[in-house]
């Protein structure tokens, strides 16, 4: 209904009908009224003529007129129209958008001068192009209430850091974050559960969606997300993007996601798979459940790069053994998570792999050392000084446990 009322109100300027303008401390200002009943009106006229205020006017954003009054009533503007301050590049400030407004149009703040974007405000959809501009170098503005985003919605916008979304998005278009030089990582967690019966999934045109964002070190998003046009000729998701971890849900709505650029990587995770991650905001913590020791690894990699990026921390359950690879975990890699290495089960069936685990693991924890005594000419040496606890599997001669080990034990299991 929204969209219905904003075009006949668009179809509307252009004979004049409905479209009307008020003079407001000698600025000239073009609206229109949605909801005569409800007081409501639009900034704007929706086209590239009928901007919200003439192209050449000087205005400090923070001085304009969020309510008017017209025929002696008060209306609110509740709606920025497609085009409104586009070119207007005598807008300059601080913009600073209200609660009462829903709908942010067609580059509607296209080339401004305006130097920060302190509120969205009650903005649920983002119209295409908004913010290219390199005028606008601080932190992404709070996106946790938009719902939607159009195609290069942030295309070419020079904010900083790390672009959240709320569980509310439902769509999220193509070329939205591309060519961001600014931008640090994207998390877009999707709704906490999906009903029954509709479509209530995040939906993630993948096609450049970050492409060319030159310093986007990683991407995140939630198990009830869709991924859409996961390889296209319009140009992968993170093409001229250099080291990216990008984290998906192995829910079957991104199989086959090919994220162009160099040295990119694309970790699927999930209960059904080798990595299971659990995000907890409110806290700022993701639980990662590892079933091998190359799933532990990528965690491992990946922590330095959540923490700074997107401040969280990273708890590691490790809940089976794991087969230990000479050199894989370092104690430096262990050290960026929280973990308690005494649940750290190896299987070591010889003595580099045996060295590689109490290289990484200190010497104050006692870490578990899972040996398959099958092998009854086995030899490991644990160093003097060192404790750690074993546990045999596999019969040796004569049904029994056979290995020689080395060094001082603190228990058998």
């Amino acid at each position: 209904m929204e969209k219905l009322i904003f075009m006949i109100g668009a179809a509307a300027v252009a004979v004049g009908v409905h479209a009307d303008t008020i003079n407001i401390d000698g600025v000239t200002w073009m609206y229109s009224v949605d909801d005569a009943e409800n007081k409501t009106i639009t900034l704007g006229g929706g086209t590239g003529e009928t901007t919200a205020m003439p192209t050449d006017t000087s205005l400090d954003a923070a001085d304009i007129p969020w309510t008017m009054v017209i025929g002696g009533d008060t209306y609110t503007v509740t709606r920025i129209a497609d085009y409104a301050f586009q070119n207007c590049t005598g807008l300059s400030g601080t913009l600073t958008i209200p609660e009462a407004v829903t709908f942010l149009g067609r580059q509607a703040i296209y080339n401004t001068t305006v130097t920060r974007i302190e509120s969205l405000g009650g903005v649920v959809q983002i119209g295409p192009f908004n913010f290219q501009t390199d005028n606008l170098t601080h932190a992404f503005p709070d996106l946790s209430r938009v719902v939607t985003f159009g195609t290069g919605s942030f295309f070419g916008s020079y904010f900083s850091g790390v672009v959240k979304l709320g569980k509310v998005a439902t769509a999220l278009g193509y070329r939205a974050f591309s060519r961001c030089p600014n931008l640090t990582g994207v998390y877009i967690p999707g709704p906490d559960t999906v009903a029954s019966g509709r479509q209530s999934y995040t939906t993630i045109d993948v096609r450049q969606m970050a492409q060319y964002s030159s310093n986007v070190k990683i991407i995140f998003v939630g198990v009830n997300t869709k991924g859409s046009n996961l390889s296209s000729g319009s140009g992968n998701v993170l093409d001229g993007v250099t080291g990216c971890k990008m984290f998906v849900p192995a829910n079957g709505f991104w199989d086959g996601l090919d994220t162009g650029g160099t040295s990119n990587e694309v970790i699927y995770y999930g209960a059904s798979t080798n990595l299971n991650l659990i995000v907890d905001e409110d806290v700022g913590e993701i639980t990662a459940t590892p079933a091998d020791e190359g799933a532990l690894v990528k965690v491992l990699e990946a922590a330095p790069t959540f923490k700074n990026v997107f401040g969280w921390n990273i708890k590691v359950n490790v809940t089976n053994v794991l087969e230990a690879t000479s050199g894989a975990i370092t104690a430096e890699m262990l050290s960026e998570v929280e973990i308690n290495t005494l649940m750290l089960t190896f299987k070591v069936n010889t003595q580099a792999q045996l060295d590689s685990v109490l290289a990484a693991i200190p010497a104050s924890s006692h870490t578990i050392l899972a040996i398959d005594a099958s092998d009854s000419r086995a030899e490991l040496t644990v160093p003097q000084g060192r404790e750690v606890y074993v546990r045999l599997s596999g019969e040796g001669r004569n049904g029994k446990y056979t290995p020689k080990i080395n060094g001082t034990l603190i228990s058998f299991r």
